[in-house]
């Protein structure tokens, strides 16, 4: 069940402070981040399926729900 006032928890401290762009997502109490390899901005139709599937796994982590 997610909260819509928190946007993802840190998977290293359990922090709510937690940033993203594009390309990456991070905790802004512990820093730790974790880049996406995939884009969502400008995807590649070479690698797509692949860096897709890391990004989403990445997301699946922090328990992002935006």
């Amino acid at each position: 069940m997610y909260n819509d006032d928190v946007t993802a928890i840190c998977p290293d401290c359990g922090s709510a402070d937690v940033t993203y762009t594009s390309q990456k997502i991070s905790c802004l109490a512990c820093e730790f981040e974790e880049t996406f390899g995939y884009d969502f901005a400008q995807p590649s139709a070479v690698t797509d399926a692949l860096d897709r599937a890391k990004a989403l796994d990445i997301l699946k982590r922090w328990s992002f729900a935006g």
